[in-house]
């Protein structure tokens, strides 16, 4: 993730993006808004991305588990047509 410092005239990066002679103007602001912003976004993604994978596997864990508990109702009741 992008850091604030970074984009703020203090960090190591702001020579980048902001002349040392001038404070940020608006459109600064607006720029380190924007970066922190996809920043955030792209932080969300990959959160989104590993819930989404979390949750398919508990999907297919219940499938397995049903499908152990039919296997097991399919031989009770093949136990008891032999009784």
């Amino acid at each position: 993730p992008l850091s604030e410092e970074a984009f703020d005239g203090t960090g190591a990066n702001s020579s980048a993006f902001l002349p040392e002679e001038r404070s940020p103007t608006l459109e600064d602001r607006h720029w380190r808004k924007l970066l922190q912003a996809l920043s955030t976004r792209a932080d969300l993604a990959a959160a989104k991305s590993t819930l989404q994978a979390s949750i398919r596997a508990d999907i297919q864990a219940l499938r397995d588990d049903i499908q152990g508990l039919n296997d097991c109702v399919g031989r009770v009741e093949a136990s008891c047509d032999q009784l």
